[in-house]
């Protein structure tokens, strides 16, 4: 069996991140992965911003402490990195520890299938980084049984959950450490978006954005379910309350926890036509 870490990106938001734990300590399988915990830091060297309150930190970490994942290691930053280079640091993980790794970040909600899922789409996609997160969560999509083995193919896909094998991290490596240079010396909140989307030939400078295309260019697509299994519970980020968002769209593990995703083993796919980078 390959060697897999499960990587959770998280920084100061407890209020998001006491859900998406829960959710992850109901994972079936999850004893099958090692747990890498990555919360980003306090204060950011670059620009000097004092980019979250200690005390959110801090309860972030405690949340992380009690949590019931197996073979848990938690790595705290010392400064405030921001996204992007925490998430080169979960990549790093593939030159030589792993075979894959499974991210999710802090305000995302998973089905209990996750690890499975993830596991029937790279082995089905090789040429492909899954996700099993899906734009829109809710009333676009036809959520009928005869759906839930149909998955999109296509360039671009949100990172909130993604599963990248070292394969494929091997042979977008380089590119993608040049992203990350042009970010890894200034606050990324300060980042050069032109210089970035000029380089990379990318609609925006985000993480997401460049990585997707980087993908495309080395000849990789995405995969994502056209029934969602994850439902996005950060909707206007740090300044909403998760417990409004879940409730105004009646959370329940119903709607993203499908019995049939304990014996799917082949997909169905269809090709998105409405791709940007």
């Amino acid at each position: 069996m390959d060697k897999i870490a499960a990587i959770l990106l998280t920084f100061d938001r407890p209020h998001y991140l006491r859900h998406t734990v829960e959710r992850l300590e109901q994972l079936e399988h999850k004893e099958d992965v090692d747990w890498i915990l990555l919360q980003d830091g306090q204060y950011n060297p670059h620009s000097g911003r004092v980019a979250a309150e200690e005390r959110d930190i801090k309860i972030c970490h405690n949340i992380l402490k009690k949590a019931d994942l197996p073979n848990k290691e938690i790595i705290q930053s010392s400064h405030n990195r921001g996204i992007a280079l925490q998430y080169a640091r979960a990549m790093e993980f593939l030159n030589g520890d792993y075979d894959a790794i499974f991210t999710f970040e802090d305000d995302v909600l998973v089905s209990k299938h996750t690890i499975r899922l993830n596991r029937v789409m790279m082995r089905n996609y090789p040429q492909h980084v899954p996700t099993v997160y899906s734009r829109p969560d809710r009333t676009e999509v036809d959520n009928t049984y005869d759906n839930l083995d149909v998955l999109i193919r296509c360039k671009t896909a949100a990172f909130h959950t993604t599963a990248i094998s070292s394969r494929i991290y091997e042979h977008i490596r380089d590119r993608y450490r040049e992203y990350i240079s042009m970010v890894s010396e200034v606050d990324y909140r300060l980042r050069n978006h032109d210089k970035i989307k000029e380089e990379f030939g990318s609609r925006l400078s985000s993480h997401d954005s460049v990585v997707n295309k980087i993908l495309s260019d080395h000849g990789y697509g995405r995969v994502r379910p056209l029934v969602t299994r994850a439902i996005y519970i950060g909707q206007e980020g740090e300044h909403y309350s998760s417990d409004a968002f879940v409730n105004r769209h009646r959370y329940d593990s119903s709607t993203i926890d499908y019995e049939i995703d304990d014996k799917i083993n082949n997909f169905r796919t269809v090709q998105s036509q409405n791709d940007l980078f």
